[in-house]
This record gives structure tokens, C-alpha cells and sequence, in this order.
């Protein structure tokens, strides 16, 4: 039998309908009654599912503007596998961004093995005397083969979003704290005679995708307010209170990819959660 947590990894990334549909198909047939055609059957269903995969997550549009982009003259298009699978990786980042986050020859390791898997399945869905009656124990491990393949995929790319996220933090802390200054104020302002906003912690990111152009994300963390309650008179008699609550806050964020990356950084919306003053 595959392995449930390979399962499990590989079924958390695609999209709802379709894909996950088709994959528990593929899988159920590897589970059900052994026959001659089971891993012919599993091929042509995984083919087709990680070709489908990698045109949903790589367009041809947005590979063609990629900075890293050769046509080549193999393909009609000029966009080979390779091609989207180095979208599907890391969008627009170049080599050098790649390399300086030590990541260039392992994306380059991951593609040549799930490329290789591919030509296996490729193999498998054109039935001949070497492709038909697969030993059940051979099917068991062709199988396992393929969908860690895909695996080491998604596990490339979440390495990808957090080398990204980490690039950019420092300077993204200061670009939080003057967008949500001038964004969030109105929010804390009603809370305290004097309220304002001292610093921002970032503490992950969500919902990270990168483009051909720009990576956008939802950032997460707290915000440490300053609130000042009472009048002139009460603070003169020594009865005015401070207190330093924190919020939650996340915002939208975009970084362009250009040199120096991380540089330039619009933040579009942040949004402060205060409803913890309330309760």
C-alpha cells in the first residue's frame, strides 16, 4: 500500500473538484482487485494529473515574463515541463536569488527527478510486452516513487516561500509600521484619550504567491499600542493611566522582484483586530 502521509501530503495541495477527485481515483484503482492493466491505469491518471497540476500553477503568460525565461525550440510554444516547473517553484526569482538562498541545485535536483518520473509514466501509458502485467510489488513501489517525486515538489516550494519571507522581514517591519500608522489609527483612536501604535511584530505570513513580477502575501502579527487616559487636571493630580495593550493585526503585502530584492515593498491594506477590548 502507499504510504497515508504521502497521500495525505500530495492530496493537501490540490485544488478541491478535479484534481483531488482524480487522484483518489488513481489511488483507489492501486488499492482495489490487482489486474494486468492496475499500474497502466495508475500512470495515465497521475500523468494527466500532474500535467493538469503544472498548467494550473504555471500559465504560459506569466512564465514568458520571467527574467530566467529561454524559449525552447523543441516546443511550439516554447515552454517545455521544465519550464513550469521552475514557475511552479519559485515564479520570477532568478538564479542569483536562488543561489544565495542555497536552494539552486537542490530545484534543480527535485525537477530532474519528477521529470523523470513523468517519462516513466509516460512509459506506462503506452501498453507494450516491457509495460503490461506490472508485478503487483513493482506497482506498489512505481507508485510510491512517483508521488514522493511530487512531494519533494511542494516541499521545495514551501522552503522557496519561507527563504522569501525571511529575505524581507527586517525591512518589511518598517514598512508595517508606517502603513499601519497611517492606515489602522482611526482604529485604536477611539479606544483612549491618546492612543497610538509603538511597534509591530511580524510573526508568519499566509496566502504567499509568487508571479513572474512580484511576490504577494497576507503577513501576520501584533501590534504593542500606547493608550493615555485622563485629563490634564487628573494626570497633575496623579490620576491619569497608561496601559500597553497588543492586537492582532495582518496585511496585504506585495514585493517586487528586482534588484535589490526586498527593497521595494507596498503594503495595500492592514487591518487591526481590537475586538479582544471589548470582551
Amino acid at each position: 500500500m502507499i504510504n497515508d502521509e504521502c497521500i495525505q501530503q500530495l492530496d493537501s495541495f490540490l485544488k478541491d473538484g478535479f484534481e483531488r477527485n482524480l487522484f483518489q481515483a488513481a489511488i483507489r484503482n492501486l488499492s482495489a482487485e490487482y489486474h494486468s492493466l492496475t499500474f497502466n491505469n495508475f500512470a495515465y491518471a497521475m500523468r494527466e494529473l500532474i500535467r493538469h497540476l503544472l498548467h494550473r500553477s504555471a500559465p504560459d503568460d506569466e512564465i514568458r515574463q520571467c527574467s530566467w525565461f529561454q524559449p525552447d525550440s523543441t516546443s511550439k510554444s516554447g515552454i517545455i515541463r521544465r519550464h513550469r516547473l521552475q514557475y511552479m517553484i519559485h515564479g520570477g526569482l532568478g538564479d542569483y536569488l536562488l543561489k544565495k538562498f542555497g536552494l539552486d541545485q537542490i530545484i534543480e535536483d527535485v525537477c530532474d527527478n519528477l521529470l523523470l518520473q513523468q517519462k516513466t509514466l509516460d512509459a506506462f501509458t503506452h501498453i507494450g510486452p516491457t509495460t503490461f502485467e506490472i508485478p503487483q510489488e513493482e506497482c506498489q513501489k512505481l507508485a510510491q516513487e512517483c508521488i514522493e517525486a511530487v512531494i519533494k515538489i511542494i516541499s521545495i516550494i514551501d522552503q522557496i516561500k519561507n527563504a522569501v519571507f525571511t529575505k524581507i522581514e527586517d525591512t518589511l517591519d518598517g514598512h508595517l509600521l508606517e502603513s499601519t500608522i497611517y492606515e489602522s489609527i482611526e482604529e485604536i483612536e477611539a479606544l483612549a484619550r491618546r492612543a497610538s501604535i509603538e511597534e509591530l511584530y511580524t510573526t508568519g505570513f499566509d496566502k504567499i504567491t509568487i508571479l513572474s513580477n512580484k511576490v504577494i502575501f497576507t503577513v501576520v502579527g501584533n501590534a504593542n499600542c500606547y493608550f493615555e487616559y485622563g485629563s490634564r487636571r487628573e494626570w497633575r493630580e496623579g490620576d491619569g493611566t497608561v496601559l500597553m495593550p497588543s492586537f492582532p493585526f495582518q496585511a496585504e503585502v506585495s514585493v517586487m522582484i528586482e534588484i535589490p530584492f526586498g527593497e521595494a515593498i507596498s503594503v495595500h491594506h492592514v487591518g487591526i483586530n481590537t475586538d479582544s477590548w471589548y470582551e
